[in-house]
């Protein structure tokens, strides 16, 4: 791996210092029409949230809402959608703020913890996980946290390969398509290899191309394996299993459903995250 920060990762994927970047990255026209990105797949929905120091804009004071944040000073990525999205809020609803920008979380986190910033914005996922890291290594110094209840923009999260590299850029979607697939047909990391075994004897065709067929993908002197989604599934697990080894406590079983997932940061229960049997949006195209 290699380390990109907000700043610095389109120029890193544009240079070829990185294939594909896997980050907290938006899709935006001005990111895949101009910086040289092709986008990869939504494998997260996310939205951008704030976080906000009690002692500086209490919560009831606020209602809760970040629009009751006139005058706070807020930490922002620099290069980040996230910078744009709150000018355009704040903006919007004639509420003044100043913008203080950070190179990266870590920069944000420390101004926060020192009050430089009232306010930390970012994606919401990130957000609630901060909360969670600050309210229990207690760096805070017994300053409450609370985080406002507005989704202030859409952020659908994805990988981005290079344009004019469609090869790769059909790898990187189609693993990430058959992750969702995998999970769909209660395919997980402990039972592919059974489950290959049992589907391409007769009982299920779709299963049996699945995990155990190259479905073109690749290149013509540097084909895929026929059972790369298995090599997927051993390395990382179907979508269920790496949004809990993400997010929760990393103990779901990977067929139980989002209702089954414990410790969970952010809950996939009732969210875009969810599969489409379970009302969310995530979905893959036929793997055939």
């Amino acid at each position: 791996y290699i380390p990109a920060s907000g700043s610095d990762r389109f120029d890193k994927l544009a240079s070829g210092t990185i294939d594909v970047l896997i980050r907290t990255t938006t899709w935006t026209t001005s990111r895949d029409a101009d910086l040289n990105a092709d986008f990869a797949g939504m494998n997260f929905f996310d939205g951008q949230g704030i976080l906000v120091r009690e002692d500086a804009f209490p919560a009831a004071t606020a209602g809760n809402s970040a629009g009751g944040l006139d005058g706070a000073n807020i930490c922002v990525g620099i290069g980040t959608t996230t910078e744009g999205n709150m000018v355009d809020w704040f903006s919007s609803r004639n509420i003044a703020f100043t913008s203080v920008p950070v190179a990266d979380a870590a920069e944000a986190t420390a101004k926060f913890i020192d009050g430089s910033c009232d306010a930390f914005t970012g994606d919401m996922s990130a957000m609630v996980a901060k909360k969670w890291q600050l309210d229990g290594d207690n760096s805070m110094g017994g300053v409450d946290i609370w985080i406002a209840s507005e989704l202030m923009s859409k952020e659908p999260l994805g990988a981005a390969t290079r344009d004019m590299d469609s090869d790769f850029k059909d790898v990187v979607a189609w693993v990430w398509y058959g992750m969702v697939t995998a999970e769909e047909m209660g395919v997980t990391t402990a039972n592919a290899a059974a489950s290959a075994t049992a589907a391409c004897d007769g009982s299920d065709p779709g299963m049996c191309r699945l995990l155990t067929e190259n479905l073109g993908l690749g290149t013509a002197t540097n084909p895929l394996a026929g059972d790369w989604m298995q090599a997927v599934l051993a390395t990382a697990g179907n979508y269920g299993e790496a949004y809990d080894d993400a997010f929760c406590d990393g103990t779901y079983d990977g067929v139980s459903g989002s209702a089954a997932m414990t410790g969970c940061l952010i809950s996939r229960v009732g969210t875009l995250n969810a599969l489409v049997s379970e009302g969310g949006i995530q979905y893959a195209p036929a793997m055939r």
